[in-house]
C-alpha cells in the first residue's frame, strides 16, 4: 500500500501524472481493503493513508491547472488531517492551498510536539 504511494510519488516527480493517479487510486482501494482485515495494516486506519493520497491527488490536479478538482481533494485531506490531528500533514495541505501563515503554524507545532515527545 505505501509502496504504491511511493511509486505514485515517483511518477508524480517525473511528470507522469496519469500513472501517478493510477497508483494513488490503487493504494486507496488497498487501504480500504487492508485496514478492515486482520493483518499488519489493521493498526493503521484508512484515514491515515487517505490523507496522504488525497493531498497527492490534489497536487496532480493543481499542476494540471484543474483547480476545482485540486481543492476537492485538498479539502478531503484537510478533513482527515483534522480528524486525526496530524499537524504536519495538515500544514502541508494548507501550504498547497497557499495558506502559508496557517501552514507554518501547524508545521511548527508538529515540530514542537515531536521534540517534546523525544525528550
Amino acid at each position: 500500500m505505501t509502496q504504491l504511494i511511493v511509486i505514485g510519488d515517483i511518477y508524480f516527480d517525473i511528470g507522469e501524472y496519469e500513472k501517478s493517479l493510477d497508483c494513488y487510486n490503487s493504494s486507496e482501494k488497498l487501504a480500504k481493503k487492508f485496514t478492515h482485515s486482520k493483518n499488519y495494516y489493521k493498526n493503521l486506519s484508512f484515514e491515515y493513508y487517505a490523507a496522504k493520497i488525497y493531498n497527492n491527488i490534489g497536487e496532480i490536479y493543481r499542476l494540471l491547472k484543474c483547480y476545482d478538482d485540486a481543492i476537492i481533494y485538498y479539502n478531503l485531506a484537510i478533513n482527515l488531517d483534522r480528524k486525526l490531528d496530524y499537524k504536519a500533514t495538515f500544514g502541508i495541505v494548507l501550504s498547497n492551498l497557499g495558506n502559508y501563515d496557517k501552514a507554518l503554524k501547524y508545521l511548527n507545532e508538529s515540530l514542537i510536539s515531536i521534540s517534546i515527545s523525544n525528550m
